[in-house]
């Protein structure tokens, strides 16, 4: 046996060395000897198949040889050595890929291998791209590796990115024909690119449907390929978006198909971006023609941002409100953001592309279309189902897509609750908006939903006062938290206030629950002491949901004023909250209550118009007719009425549109409440 010092001395030269001896020195030798010899291409396939074997096996033990080694790990260096390796066998450079399958430098050095493997092969050809407009360069180098033609042709009946590669790599003219009429874009341009089609690129050029295609077809030569290095890079990033490509798409103009336009507006820069949507919402150009459903359709799916994305997001959103609100509106009074959320929703309504099913798989909490004013939509007007979204194991569900979930009766409760524990977290933001809280209506589902999905929900995102109320009024415990953090609150009570009482307080009210070894449950209602003098709304609100004040006493105290209404959107909160538990019918009094003082009262008005759940949907006209009336008694309205008018769009957007107030303030009511309700859509977050 040698000595350590005789093992790195022979290290140094590998190649005058006899194989044997090398591969006693693999079986022996230390981090830096293996690395020695793995760098060495006169190296033996022996020799190689023993380094290997110690890198996959022995990993982080392998010694660096050197104190305070903050390079990359000897294994993983080697690994690097070994998959490229020109004397490296089939099978060792197969089991380093398997181990490393989807990392882009060795897939990217097992494929382009001059002896490749047709795992390796098939590995690289099947390796993604950002998008189907994304070229694969690195597809064209897998000819060093002289693809087997029987493995070639079978991927051409395979899937959509292996029938690309087999579109670049075959030679096979029956081949190239039959893919220059594949239904994938991607395959089309991929035969458009071959040096092997020339024959059949007149014809693409001429009759192929994509404009991209048939630019792809016409392209003299094809453009520079990058070093090695350069190609990881774009196999990392998902491949290239091609000169040819954008222009294409962008200058296409009326002619522009449904798919491409979609895949443009999800997937171009946005400088081609806003010039697809300024194309497609001309005043003189067909708003719903499959152009304009298509840009409107991928704008709506778009999730690429820059680092900078949230900010980005609300600028280019912002200059999105600016293209489409050039032109007078004409079949809606809405304006700004509400036109853009009306403009994608009717596009995704009317895609021949997206349905469903295809929002349930890939709906992002970054993309517009998951956003209420977009999805609510959209799932009103084509009645569609986010049912399947809880068979896909995202870790992250748009917040509206959980709210749209818990209103499906088809979806089970259990698959409610476990929709709430992935929401999506909100962006953060330097204040509290409403429309970040997950709203769930306490009356939709039963109390006991109601509470797990409040509690599942809670660690992620702030949960609606409506919702929050109902799970604290089914615990005691909460209740006496809750009451005990009350007197520090000002101002308005948010879904944030509550979340962080409950999330500070977990650890405490388990703890309860296990040493109680009971559990817990709403208590009925009555008058507490604690409420014997005059209340700030927040707190009749929390008084009322814990079941600290009746409804019948707290109309009673409404009329004598000893409870104070400051916009009455907290009151009916915890009503809303209260109801879950007591029943609708019990808040009778209040509702009565209201409804006279509709026309007196802007809080009034606004505690009427959101406890329609607890007996029916006000219709557009009344509504109109008890702001009209507000109005003409001089009464200010903007502030509560606004707030309370911009809830119930929220929650059913488009409402607002068929409210026609006629009054001056009326008006500018209505208006003021749509500004405000989607005062956050597309990040942009201002008062509107």
């Amino acid at each position: 046996m040698l000595d350590p010092a005789s093992i790195e001395r022979l290290a140094e030269a590998p190649g005058d060395n006899d194989p044997a001896l090398n591969v006693a020195l693999a079986e022996e030798g230390s981090g830096p000897v293996l690395l020695a010899l793995a760098r060495c291409k006169a190296l033996g396939a022996e020799a190689i198949d023993v380094i290997a074997a110690r890198a996959l096996h022995e990993g982080g033990s392998l010694a660096s040889g050197e104190e305070n080694d903050e390079a990359r790990p000897v294994a993983e260096q080697l690994l690097q050595e070994l998959i490229g390796h020109p004397n490296a066998s089939r099978s060792t450079r197969d089991a380093i890929l398997e181990r490393r399958v989807d990392d882009p430098f060795f897939v990217f050095a097992a494929a382009t291998h001059r002896s490749a493997t047709r795992r390796a092969l098939e590995v690289g050809a099947g390796w993604p791209s950002a998008s189907p407009l994304h070229d694969r360069p690195w597809l064209s180098l897998f000819d060093a590796a002289s693809p087997p033609p029987d493995l070639v042709a079978s991927w051409s009946e395979q899937g959509e990115l292996l029938r690309e590669a087999a579109a670049l790599l075959s030679t096979d003219l029956l081949v190239l024909d039959r893919l220059s009429a594949d239904p994938s874009r991607r395959v089309r341009r991929a035969v458009a690119s071959s040096a092997h089609a020339a024959a059949l690129r007149a014809r693409m050029a001429e009759r192929d449907a994509a404009p991209e295609v048939r630019a792809r077809a016409l392209r003299s030569s094809a453009e520079p390929q990058p070093s090695g290095a350069d190609m990881v890079q774009a196999m990392a990033k998902g491949g290239w978006l091609a000169a040819d490509v954008r222009k294409a798409l962008v200058g296409a103009g009326p002619s522009l198909d449904e798919e491409g336009a979609l895949l443009g507006a999800q997937h171009l820069g946005p400088d081609e971006l806003l010039k697809l949507v300024s194309q497609a919402t001309a005043g003189d150009d067909d708003t719903r023609g499959p152009r304009a459903t298509g840009v409107g359709t991928g704008l709506a799916l778009r999730v690429h941002v820059s680092e900078d994305e949230l900010n980005e997001r609300a600028a280019l959103s912002n200059e999105i409100v600016h293209l489409l609100t050039r032109h007078a509106a004409v079949e809606t009074r809405l304006t700004g953001k509400a036109r853009v959320a009306l403009w994608l929703s009717e596009s995704l309504c009317r895609s021949q592309i997206v349905d469903g099913s295809l929002l349930s798989r890939g709906l992002s909490p970054l993309a517009l279309a998951s956003e209420r004013a977009v999805l609510f939509r959209w799932a009103a007007k084509s009645r569609g189902s986010l049912a399947e979204v809880c068979a896909y194991n995202a870790p992250s569900v748009p917040l509206a897509v959980v709210e749209l979930c818990w209103r499906d009766r088809s979806i089970s409760d259990d698959a409610a609750v476990a929709l709430a524990a992935r929401v999506a977290p909100a962006p953060r933001t330097e204040r509290d908006l409403p429309e970040d809280d997950l709203d769930l209506a306490p009356l939709h589902r039963s109390l006991g939903v109601l509470e797990r999905a409040v509690l599942a929900a809670i660690p992620r995102v702030p949960v609606s006062p409506r919702a929050a109320l109902a799970a604290i009024a089914s615990d005691p415990r909460r209740c006496r938290v809750v009451l005990t953090a009350m007197p520090t609150w000002k101002g308005a009570l948010t879904g944030t206030r509550l979340a962080r009482v409950l999330r500070s307080n977990a650890g405490a009210l388990s703890a309860a629950s296990r040493a109680s070894g009971a559990k817990g449950g709403p208590r009925p209602a009555s008058v507490a002491r604690w409420v014997d003098r005059r209340l700030a709304e927040t707190e009749a609100a929390i008084a009322i949901a814990v079941g600290d004040l009746t409804a019948a006493e707290a109309a009673k105290r409404l009329r004598a004023g000893s409870i104070v209404l400051a916009d009455g959107v907290t009151l009916a909160a915890g009503i809303e909250a209260r109801a879950a538990i007591d029943g609708p019918r019990t808040f009778e009094p209040l509702l009565d209550h209201a409804a006279a003082q509709r026309t007196q009262d802007a809080a009034s008005l606004a505690l009427w118009l959101l406890l329609e759940g607890l007996e029916r949907e006000r219709a557009p006209s009344l509504v109109a007719s008890a702001i009209d009336g507000l109005s003409g008694s001089g009464a200010v309205v903007e502030h509560a009425v606004c707030e309370a008018l911009a809830t119930l769009e929220r929650r059913q957007p488009g409402r607002l549109e068929h409210v026609h107030a006629q009054s001056p303030r009326g008006k500018g009511t209505i208006a003021s409440a749509i500004a405000r309700a989607y005062r956050a859509f597309g990040g942009m977050r201002d008062e509107g």
